[in-house]
Formats: C-alpha cells, structure tokens, sequence
C-alpha cells in the first residue's frame, strides 16, 4: 500500500517555541466510551524531532482539557509513514474527543497523518509493520511489531483471502513465486 500520496492527509506544522496545534475528531456519542476505542493511523514526520501527541479532550475549545495518551516521535526515519495503533483503554475522563496535538519541539515540528480509523479495541492485536523476508524459495520469515500482545495466531491465504473466514485458512503454502499471499 501507498500512503501519502493521494489527496486528504491531515498537515500541522509549528514554527514557533512554545506553540502548538491541534487537531480534534468530532464528538464520539456518550454511549461509546472512549476508553473502548483506539486510533490506527500512518505517520510521517517533517524532521527527526517531529512528533505528534495523541489524546482525548473533554472541550475542543479549551486546550486545558487535552489529557495526552501517546506520544509518536517521527526519529531517524522521519520521510517513512509508520503505521500506529493508540489504544485509550487507560483513559479514565469524560472526553468524547480523540486529539492529535503537534507540538514545538527544538525545531519547526511537521506531522502528517493519513489513513485514520477509529475503531473499538479488539480482543486481538492487530499487529504493525508487517515485514516477510523470503530466505530459501521454500520459506518465509514474517515479522511485526506486536504492540503489548504475547501470543500470536497466524492466518494466510491466497492473495485477498479473507482473514475472517476461518475456512480460509490453510494447512499449508507451496508455489510462493508463483501464487503470492496476504498475511495479517
């Protein structure tokens, strides 16, 4: 997948000590509590001291409300979009609204978001930055970051499968070069 290249990226940039700015979701219904929620997003900085904050906010007109929960440094790799997960599970307010604060670090601070999705959290961590490295034509070494999971089940299929259906899942891969699959 390509991120970043289309059109509809959210763009903050602060030049200034001590300035921040701030963007703000609309206001999540009362029955959904955030802290069932959690922000996937891709990132990518404007410098390697680029970051961008992530929290909830009880009033979107009054700053003093932002309670951070996460905080993403854009660091070395700062040109790459990163996939993130920020779960709200610790939030203990009555904010109904996610927030995504750049803020003035020792340089201008630029940050990029793209491909936001607000979701509940789910029984099983999806995991980021999935990497397959093919080592011999007949196998393949996957790797991910796990955020705080401990265990994994690992379901492939063909290219599409549906990760859902469990009748999709199989016994086994042979024909890698010639057949390619989707993991999740």
């Amino acid at each position: 997948e390509i991120y970043g290249e289309g059109t509809g990226s959210l763009y903050l940039t602060v030049s200034t000590a001590n300035h921040y700015n701030t963007a703000i979701t609309p206001m999540f219904n009362a029955s959904i509590p955030v802290n069932t929620l959690q922000a996937t997003f891709r990132y990518r900085g404007g410098n390697a001291t680029s970051r961008i904050i992530v929290g909830v906010m009880v009033d979107p007109d009054s700053n003093n409300t932002f309670v951070p929960i996460d905080t993403i440094a854009a660091g070395e790799n700062y040109t790459e979009w990163t996939e993130h997960i920020v779960k709200f599970d610790t939030y203990e307010g009555e904010g109904q609204y996610i927030a995504f604060k750049n803020k003035y670090t020792t340089a201008t601070s630029t940050s990029y978001i793209d491909n936001l999705v607000i979701d509940e959290i789910p029984n099983c961590d999806k995991p980021i930055q999935l990497v397959a490295i093919s080592s011999p034509a007949d196998s393949v070494k996957l790797a991910w970051n796990g955020l705080s999971s401990t265990a994994w089940d690992i379901v492939y299929g063909p290219l599409g499968f549906d990760p859902e259906d469990e009748s999709a899942q199989l016994d086994f891969i042979s024909g890698t070069t010639d057949n390619p699959y989707t993991f999740y």
